[in-house]
């Protein structure tokens, strides 16, 4: 995927802008993603920034419905958009707001968006000419692996990955796998995600994890820089592969180069995004975090 669109005025500017902007799927989708120095953490708790973000979606694209579940869902669901399936409601800046569910992403309709905030995780986006539904899922490292199948041997889980629950949940509206495309947006890279197997407390279970994962989906997903490093963008576009979905020839699109991690803004050499991993480097709290703002694009009446 081409790189995206980098903001170079965002304080400048009266209405709330993207640090970088995509529009990947053919069009289909407008993937917005707001980084440091704000914090978007918790972002129905701070009206005047979720009155930012409403304005910029309501002026921007002309959108009036935006959901935003809470992420921590142990089953990897994927929730319909629609006013029905949240129970929280308010309106802003002439846009419905809707949330009061716990969900890993959103089957978005025609003409609404959808809101998560992720710090190292990428977000995965899946769409198709045959539909005017568009699917996002936030794509963490344990949405994507089985923690306790893998260190103890047994599932909770019906579903493994969170892709897989994305996958089923577009072609759950008459769609085919092989007419899924598929972008995957901002996220850590694998030197800055180590998973090292002489961990003082977590040495165990990244031996067991490397060994599961190279073993199950190949040892691509496994980078050996100084030590074994996780790479999530492989994870994902193998886990598609395994599930029908094309991702060779640009299929499955993705800036290698925006890592969450260590990527700066060319013009004051700053950090972009808030990571994680990095600020619990320096002793931070790691509770800092992005927004992302999926928008679909396909307009009902077409």
């Amino acid at each position: 995927m081409a790189s995206g669109v980098l903001n170079r005025c965002g304080a400048c500017s009266r209405i709330l802008e993207p640090t970088v902007s995509y529009i990947p799927c053919n069009g289909k989708v407008a993937f917005e993603a707001f980084g440091r120095p704000t914090d978007y953490a918790g972002i129905l708790e701070n009206p005047e920034l979720l009155k930012r973000v409403a304005t910029r979606l309501r002026d921007v694209y002309g959108i009036t419905h935006l959901y935003v579940p809470k992420l921590g869902s142990k089953t990897l669901n994927i929730v319909p958009g629609g006013p029905g399936c949240f129970p929280d409601h308010v309106t802003i800046q002439g846009v419905n707001i809707f949330s009061g569910i716990i969900a890993e992403g959103v089957k978005l309709p025609p003409q609404t968006a959808g809101w998560i905030a992720p710090a190292d995780s990428p977000t995965l986006v899946l769409a198709s000419p045959k539909t005017k539904f568009i699917v996002y899922a936030h794509t963490g490292r344990d949405n994507l692996i089985d923690r306790q199948l893998i260190f103890e041997g047994r599932t909770v889980r019906k579903l493994e990955t969170v892709v897989k629950s994305a996958v089923e949940t577009l072609i759950s509206v008459r769609v085919r796998q092989v007419d899924i495309e598929s972008a995957l947006l901002l996220g850590i890279r694998p030197p800055n995600f180590p998973h090292p197997s002489d961990h003082q407390k977590y040495g165990p279970f990244n031996q067991k994890m490397i060994a599961y994962l190279t073993n199950k989906w190949g040892k691509g997903v496994v980078r050996v820089h100084q030590e074994y490093s996780l790479d999530l963008a492989e994870l994902v576009r193998t886990q598609l592969a395994s599930f029908g979905v094309p991702t060779e020839g640009g299929a499955f699109e993705y800036d290698a180069d925006m890592d969450t991690f260590s990527a700066v803004h060319p013009d004051t050499n700053i950090e972009m995004w808030h990571s994680h991993a990095r600020d619990s480097q320096h002793g931070g709290s790691g509770f800092a975090r992005n927004g992302v703002l999926v928008v679909n694009r396909n307009r009902v009446e077409d």
